[in-house]
């Protein structure tokens, strides 16, 4: 008769794969065990490694010792140990890793055009809508938009979530229409903070009346070319168990 039908820690050793990167505190625990082959049990992935208990074993070894920050991620597939009933499978709990970002080589996006407009009564298609409207001279169009290569970079965001659906993409970087701009009710109608392909200033003084578009050219051109990466791309991945990491391409702004 077996008298493994709890599960025997027999060693156990730490992984940091990320500390040549920067994040020396992240760890992976990886715990060597032993257990009756009918008497094996994965656990929930929101186990913890705060002692031997929470981690399923009968004692935590002294290379591995408790830490509250490290959830359970997995088992390996149990493989038979010698000729018995017992199988030899290994278990890991991990840290959730500090945000990373590293050089991407360059990316290729689509930079937006640059326009400047004489009126108020102007809209996307340069067409005066305006009852009685100020005759709108043409807009003065001072580059097109072009998709181009740019310096580009990738940060890592790592999140615990019971659920990849609970974990969100970041906010890209996309002009929009301001939403103080004079008369964009009646001037922009439905098209009212939605995304727009160019970046937009007054050619005269207007008043109080803010740029069109958000941002507007001149902030564009002064802060963001060369200087700002933008957000450009951003996706949800698994890492381990319940361990999420969104990834978020930025380029320099061209």
């Amino acid at each position: 008769m077996s008298l493994f039908t709890t599960v025997k820690c027999i060693g156990g050793w730490i992984e940091r794969p990320f500390n040549g990167a920067g994040d020396s505190a992240h760890k992976i625990y990886r715990l060597q065990c032993l257990v009756d082959a009918g008497s094996y049990a994965s656990l929930a992935l929101t186990a913890v490694l705060t002692n031997a208990t929470t981690a399923g074993v009968d004692v935590l070894p002294a290379s591995v010792g408790p830490d509250a920050n490290a959830y359970f991620v997995g088992d390996s597939t149990p493989q038979p140990y010698g000729n018995g009933p017992l199988v030899s499978f290994v278990r890991s709990f991990a840290t959730v890793p500090a945000v990373r970002t590293r050089g991407l080589g360059s990316y290729s996006y689509a930079f937006p055009a640059f326009r400047k407009w004489h009126t108020t009564n102007q809209n996307a298609s340069n067409e005066t809508v305006a009852a009685d409207p100020v005759v709108a001279l043409p807009e003065i169009v001072l580059r097109e938009g072009f998709t181009e290569s740019s310096p580009a970079k990738v940060t890592y965001t790592y999140t615990y979530a019971t659920a990849i659906e609970n974990v969100t993409a970041d906010t890209l970087f996309q002009p929009i229409w301001n939403s103080t701009t004079s008369n964009q009710n009646i001037y922009l109608g439905d098209l009212h903070l939605q995304p727009v392909p160019f970046l937009v200033d007054w050619y005269s003084s207007h008043g109080t009346s803010s740029p069109p578009s958000d941002p507007n050219l001149t902030d564009y051109m002064d802060n963001y070319i060369d200087t700002l990466y933008i957000k450009v791309a951003s996706s949800i991945k698994s890492y381990l168990g319940n361990i999420f990491v969104r990834e978020t391409i930025s380029v320099l702004a061209k």
